[in-house]
């Protein structure tokens, strides 16, 4: 089916069998939030299934790989692979994940975006504008620490066809990863 693309302003009608990608945010005392997911609209097809269930798993699997000391390059080799094992193609994986505070997308830690620089695979590292100093000298592949906030997400998106989006808020302890706006994840049809 048709359908709009994320982010993007459109006076497209929705209708049955459309995806609705829901991508929000909130503030509590000056730090962030963000979450996100999908619906659509009456019965999904085959392919939009998939694909959800493609993201649910990449998010899951963040969650439960992740932990302090790991570098995001080492996370994101597990899920690169995830798209096409669930037979979605990776191409359109948009990222999958950033750092939470004070701003949405701390640039200290956008650690795992997609198509911007690569298809899907390759992190931010490869940026050349990443910050970079004495002291950092790749700020977009810093290991985790136990007290990091998190969003760890799966957008995927091809135009004309529409888009998944799955997104949770984390915070790192000792121990792994601990959702902090817990929910149950599936396509919901509206």
């Amino acid at each position: 089916s048709g359908g709009s693309m994320p982010f993007l302003l459109s006076n497209y009608p929705i209708k049955q069998g459309d995806l609705v990608w829901v991508d929000c945010g909130c503030s509590f005392e000056a730090y962030r939030g963000d979450t996100g997911e999908t619906a659509v609209i009456s019965s999904p097809s085959k392919k939009q299934v998939d694909t959800y269930e493609a993201s649910r798993l990449v998010v899951d699997t963040s969650e439960k790989t992740a932990a302090p000391g790991m570098k995001p390059s080492e996370l994101l080799k597990t899920l690169v692979n995830i798209w096409e094992k669930k037979g979605v193609p990776k191409e359109g994986a948009l990222g999958y994940g950033h750092g939470l505070g004070m701003e949405v997308d701390y640039p200290i830690t956008q650690f795992l975006r997609g198509n911007e620089f690569g298809r899907g695979d390759k992190p931010y590292v490869d940026n050349p504008s990443a910050i970079s100093d004495d002291y950092l000298k790749n700020s977009f592949d810093i290991p985790f620490e136990a007290g990091m906030v998190m969003a760890f997400e799966a957008p995927y998106a091809v135009w004309g066809w529409g888009g998944s989006q799955v997104e949770m808020t984390y915070l790192m302890t000792n121990s792994g990863c601990k959702p902090l706006i817990p929910y149950e994840r599936y396509l919901r049809q509206l």
